[in-house]
């Protein structure tokens, strides 16, 4: 059998990251009471602190609309989902005005990077990402049409965007020969937990424009952020791109991304949305959706959910409070630990600097980090090359994937891990 050159991609060697080895072997092993002895896994971003409050409406929210048991007439959605899901956007997520025909419906958020990079990248193209970024954009937005991720790195600015950063980018990429398609930006940022100012967002989208780049915006994680209760005064606050545009004649440029699994905890629902307003992309995505359509039932309970106000309000505000709380549990005993982090206030996560426990600054140095922590604190947890960090020695730590208890429980063993480290090292430079 010859294979195609996607295949042979797929197929090709690959230098092995042994987190998303033990990933595998224990989401389809995962600990519980039967089996404490199982590890924490930490690398998937998973929200399970809001089941509880949707489990009784599950029934309620399961009802069919008419002629859901048959093909749609249109791929991008259901026009009674599409209405639902442009007034939620309104009046929760992005405030400010959202059309149905604005909207489309996608099979999760890895079949909307794989459309818009079929969409919009050549072989030899070049999309770039601010980093660090989320670990799938690379193989998402490429896997099918060969483009080429370039980092616009941030790690060295404190996670602030800057022109010289963007600049330094495009011209990577044009001494490579690529031409530069798309940019893809990532408000709440994965894996930081940065929420970007107003004016580092203007500050991309004019570099978007003045370079004649497609801006892909994905807000997956825009409720998951701290409480307006809580913000300080000089913090920044989630603003959307479709805020940013809400009164700018041209549109057209930009694609939002936003989806269920993490503000709303379905993740195994596989449903995303985008919001374009290029008719020619709606136009080609509408026909690529052909391949990762949402089904019937499930667009039926995403719009019976969302069109149920008091839930929804009870939902968000419930989200924010224990987000918020899980960050605080953690980041005290990261303090305490003495581990330096980055001090994000959205998303699920938070981004560690064990660069003082590396015996090598290397990619080898942090998978050897990383097994250490393994086998001495049973926690799978995330290194940071896998997000693109310039950096060897960031690790990103799951806050939301277990409850209160077995969270605790996992960061003792992060905290064995590390003083077994410094033990192991003490010993060594005694002898």
């Amino acid at each position: 059998m010859e294979f195609s050159a996607v295949a042979q991609k797929i197929l090709a060697p690959k230098r092995v990251d042994l987190s998303n080895v033990h990933t595998n072997e224990a989401v389809a092993n995962p600990r519980d009471s039967e089996h404490r002895d199982r590890p924490f896994v930490m690398t998937v971003a998973e929200n399970v602190l809001c089941w509880e409050h949707m489990k009784p409406y599950v029934e309620k929210f399961s009802q069919l609309h008419l002629y859901d048991n048959m093909y749609s007439p249109s791929y991008d959605g259901r026009e009674y989902f599409k209405k639902s899901v442009a007034h939620f956007l309104s009046t929760k997520v992005f405030k400010v005005p959202v059309t149905p025909d604005t909207i489309i419906a996608v099979d999760g958020s890895g079949a909307v990077m794989d459309i818009m990079g079929a969409a919009l990248l050549n072989p030899n193209d070049a999309f770039i990402c601010i980093t660090p970024c989320y670990n799938s954009f690379n193989n998402n937005f490429s896997l099918r049409n060969g483009g080429t991720l370039i980092r616009a790195d941030t790690t060295k600015n404190n996670y602030v965007i800057s022109e010289e950063i963007l600049e330094n980018a495009f011209k990577e990429a044009e001494a490579k020969g690529q031409k530069v398609k798309m940019l893809v930006f990532t408000n709440p940022n994965n894996p930081t937990g940065t929420v970007y100012s107003e004016e580092e967002m203007r500050l991309v989208l004019r570099f978007c424009r003045k370079h004649n780049i497609h801006l892909f915006s994905d807000e997956i994680y825009a409720l998951s952020v701290k409480p307006e209760s809580e913000m300080k005064e000089d913090e920044n606050r989630y603003i959307s791109f479709a805020k940013i545009l809400e009164n700018d004649p041209k549109k057209d440029d930009v694609t939002i991304l936003w989806g269920f699994s993490k503000d709303l905890g379905l993740s195994g629902f596989r449903t995303s949305v985008l919001v374009t307003y290029n008719k020619s992309l709606h136009t080609v995505l509408n026909e690529m959706i052909h391949f990762c359509e949402v089904a019937g039932n499930t667009q039926s309970f995403a719009a019976n959910m969302l069109s149920d106000e008091q839930f929804m309000e009870e939902h968000i505000a419930l989200l924010q409070k224990r987000v918020w709380e899980m960050r605080q549990l953690a980041e005290k005993e990261f303090t305490r630990m003495k581990v330096p982090y980055s001090r994000g206030y959205a998303g699920f996560f938070s981004w560690l600097n064990l660069r003082e426990y590396l015996n090598e600054d290397s990619y080898e140095g942090e998978q050897e980090l990383y097994q250490f922590i393994y086998e001495h604190g049973n926690v799978i947890v995330a290194p940071g090359t896998k997000y693109n960090s310039n950096e060897y020695g960031w690790y990103r730590w799951i806050f939301t994937c277990y409850d209160e208890e077995e969270m605790k429980l996992a960061l003792k063993g992060l905290e064995k891990a590390l003083r077994e480290r410094k033990h192991k090292r003490s010993h060594a430079q005694v002898n």
